[in-house]
């Protein structure tokens, strides 16, 4: 089902083996593949074609391109096209699916986005806040509820409870550390080097921001913590047995140092217990900073810290709880219209599917701030709407 005049292919980034690792980024270069198709509206979740103007780029994409994601066993597997995240315009939309030709949209799939055209599941798709740009929104799908269904359905942050973000310079460190502020938890940010800590603090609008390039610097996080504490008032109570005992004014005196909640995408769990108060909860999200080297813990400092330490994959959870997805959106939408929440994108400008490689080796180089976003193309013209906001 394609457009009545339109082209049956497309340009994409398409991999019909993963990328070598002696091969560069920088030789991805896109194909002419067949363009995909919609699906009639007869389907339980009838898939929408999208005109793809911006794409954004995640450290899975990294992953899938080399073969080194677990999913890659058996779930995403040669021939494909690369990429997660996008925002483009409706072209075709079965009937009953709530959304039209011409809407601004952006999503999420495995696999598709780094092309000129994807086919996806509606229920995958939603559109663009209008005072945001197709742009701005290009990085969130992927990202957004990860950071919200991590730090507040499992990790359960409460406010005034001081909120340890590692990565926090990257696209879903950033948004977390948006979402730990919107319900107010205080936010200590960590990263690589001194040139990212004014940035996490002016941009992202971390409360304390620690170089782990520094010695010491995990006693820095705990000492950061008394004073974040002393600012932002009582805890929100966690109905638990642990909340009925009092956190200060008896034992050694230690009480008020560690953080409550730690959101580790990265893989420093041992470094982030001992930064941790006692019964704090320790969220493992991702290992961007282990270079496929799994990180091993002994057993007794969990013990020692009676921390919690918990995994969480967005997509596995919304798979085994279709309506987690639906209640996390409904509070990111809330949250959005209310400005706490921000489209923070990467200053550098990347122009066309031929920039996908080398803007995939700056995030793979640690020099993202945020979301990488691709300009893909423009809109097509006979779906421009002169009524509305500038969408590029």
């Amino acid at each position: 089902m394609v457009p009545s005049g339109e082209a049956t292919v497309m340009k994409a980034i398409h991999l019909p083996t993963h990328l070598p690792s002696t091969t560069p980024l920088s030789a991805l270069a896109p194909t002419s593949v067949p363009s995909p198709q919609a699906s009639q509206a007869t389907t339980d979740d009838p898939k929408v074609l999208v005109h793809v103007t911006h794409a954004s780029l995640t450290h899975v994409d990294l992953l899938y391109a080399r073969g080194l994601h677990q999913n890659n066993r058996s779930l995403v597997v040669p021939p494909f096209i690369l990429g997660s995240e996008f925002a483009g315009v409706v072209l075709i939309a079965p009937a009953g699916c709530g959304l039209k030709p011409g809407d601004d949209v952006y999503g999420a799939a495995s696999t598709g986005a780094f092309a000129e055209q994807i086919a996806i599941p509606a229920s995958r798709l939603r559109k663009v806040p209008r005072r945001w740009s197709r742009r701005e929104a290009a990085g969130l799908a992927a990202t957004l509820p990860v950071a919200y269904g991590g730090l507040i359905r499992t990790a359960l942050a409460k406010k005034g409870e001081v909120v340890l973000v590692h990565g926090a310079s990257g696209g879903i460190g950033a948004m977390v550390c948006q979402v730990a502020k919107a319900v107010g938890c205080p936010v200590i940010a960590t990263t690589r080097g001194a040139a990212k800590e004014s940035w996490l603090r002016d941009v992202v609008g971390a409360d304390l921001v620690v170089d782990t390039t520094r010695e010491g610097w995990e006693a820095a996080v705990k000492a950061g913590t008394k004073v974040l504490r002393m600012r932002a008032g009582p805890r929100q109570p966690k109905n638990d047995a642990k909340d009925i005992f009092p956190s200060s004014g008896q034992g050694s005196g230690t009480e008020d140092e560690g953080v409550d909640v730690t959101f580790d995408n990265v893989g420093l769990v041992e470094q982030s217990i001992r930064c941790s108060r006692y019964g704090a909860r320790v969220l493992i999200c991702g290992f961007v900073g282990r270079g496929g080297a799994m990180e091993k813990l002994a057993m007794n400092r969990i013990l020692l810290k009676g921390v919690q330490v918990i995994g969480y994959r967005y997509g596995e959870q919304t798979r085994r709880h279709p309506n987690e997805a639906q209640f996390i959106w409904l509070e990111l939408e809330r949250m959005m219209e209310h400005g706490q929440i921000e489209p923070i994108i990467h200053d550098q400008v990347f122009s066309g599917l031929e920039s996908v490689g080398t803007a995939l080796t700056a995030l793979q180089d640690g020099k993202v701030l945020g979301k990488a976003v691709i300009n893909i193309q423009a809109p097509p013209d006979h779906l421009a709407d002169a009524d509305c906001l500038p969408k590029l």
